[in-house]
């Protein structure tokens, strides 16, 4: 989780109006500033707060991925395809989007402390994957082996 120090995440609106891109968000680290990079699921046309809609969805998802340092999937693996993000995909971002970034007021700024983010994974911890096939752990196993593993082993899992 966030191990380079304190970190915000925080959005503008134009003067309480959508601007034609979408909202303004901002994750700043050790006091440097950058946008926060949008990982496009369900809205091209950028973040949104304050509802429970796509623009939200996706400003959960960025935020959680950000937090973590996380990288969407660049090719299929397995059960995923590109664009995924297999530690935070089936619901984890939808969780945080009704806990937190649907409450935000649409038309003013607000910021999100890194804690709170990490409050939220400690209660919600993401999904295990193994750190080479970023695949889903095989429930179970005890040795903490994924589908890849078990095909480039040979192993047929039961």
């Amino acid at each position: 989780m966030s191990e380079s120090g304190p970190v915000q995440y925080y959005g503008v609106s134009a003067r309480g109006r959508r601007v034609p891109q979408g909202e303004r968000v901002f994750v700043e680290r050790n006091g440097r500033r950058e946008p926060l990079k949008h990982i496009v699921r369900h809205s091209p046309t950028g973040f949104s707060w304050g509802y429970a809609g796509s623009g939200p969805a996706d400003l959960a998802r960025s935020i959680l991925a950000d937090y973590l340092g996380l990288r969407p999937l660049e090719v299929r693996s397995g059960f995923y395809s590109p664009g995924d993000i297999p530690e935070i995909d089936g619901g984890l971002y939808q969780k945080f989007k009704f806990a937190i970034v649907a409450h935000l007021t649409m038309s003013e700024p607000w910021i999100i402390e890194g804690e709170v983010v990490g409050a939220f994974l400690r209660a919600n911890p993401p999904r295990q994957v193994c750190p080479k096939h970023r695949e889903p752990i095989t429930p179970g196993d005890p040795l903490g082996y994924c589908i890849g593993c078990d095909d480039e082993a040979g192993r047929t899992v039961a």
